[in-house]
């Protein structure tokens, strides 16, 4: 039993005072519309993606809406170590890539909501027709993204360390031109899920970091260093 939702190093299985591991919290009681997509900003924020736009919920503040429902968001993450909002937006062919900076959404945001014509200069074109991503966890040095693009994946990494960042906050303002093409990977059909695992010891030498990706039957590592795809169990 993981207590709390912590790290497993507490085994309490047994007792009157066991509690599960993860419990709800009301955080806003009163959002009448039905969410896709989102992710926590903070301890007090969240955003989420709704058929009628983007909305910025904060705790003890009334929502705002960020992008308007021309904006198909599919999925959507905060990376509070680099500061910006990743998202992906439309479908089929259409679908790409955004990058914002999360201080576009503080304070009053006199730009108001945004709308399709706003996307223009945050689009990572390297990426359309993009059917889903994944991002690698916080605490490694460097963020990196994978995207599949149909049997194709493609690995983008963030040019700034999570260090250099946390060390120089103030300029690292980068959007789109933030993150660098690594390399791509041919796999044996679209994936359905794929998750990034680091390697403690990738900047060794002796360890290298790997994508599981899921398929609809199997499951595969590929190596991101070598571009080997190792079968790992048929489902």
């Amino acid at each position: 039993t993981i207590v709390k939702g912590d790290a497993p190093t507490s085994l309490a299985t047994t007792g009157l005072f066991k509690r599960a591991p993860w419990e709800p919290q009301c955080f806003y009681p009163d959002f009448n519309h039905e969410i896709s997509c989102g992710d926590s900003w903070g301890d007090s924020k969240l955003i989420v993606a709704t058929d009628l736009g983007v909305y910025l919920v904060e705790d003890g503040a009334s929502h705002k809406q960020i992008f308007d429902k021309s904006i198909s968001v599919k999925q959507l993450s905060v990376v509070e170590a680099h500061g910006i909002l990743l998202f992906r937006a439309d479908k089929g062919r259409d679908s790409k890539m955004h990058v914002f900076r999360l201080s576009d959404f503080e304070g009053d945001m006199e730009a108001g909501t945004r709308g399709r014509a706003d996307l223009k200069e945050h689009r990572l074109e390297k990426t359309k027709g993009c059917t889903m991503y994944a991002i690698s966890r916080p605490g490694g040095s460097h963020l990196r993204m994978v995207v599949s693009l149909g049997r194709k994946l493609l690995l983008m990494q963030w040019r700034h360390s999570a260090a250099w960042t946390a060390w120089c906050p103030a300029s690292d303002t980068d959007t789109v031109e933030g993150f660098q093409y690594l390399r791509e990977f041919q796999v044996s059909e679209q994936p359905t899920l794929m998750t990034l695992v680091d390697s403690s010891l990738a900047g060794t030498g002796t360890g290298d970091n790997m994508i599981c990706v899921g398929y609809r039957n199997q499951y595969d590592v590929v190596n991101e260093r070598l571009g080997d795809c190792t079968h790992l169990f048929t489902v």
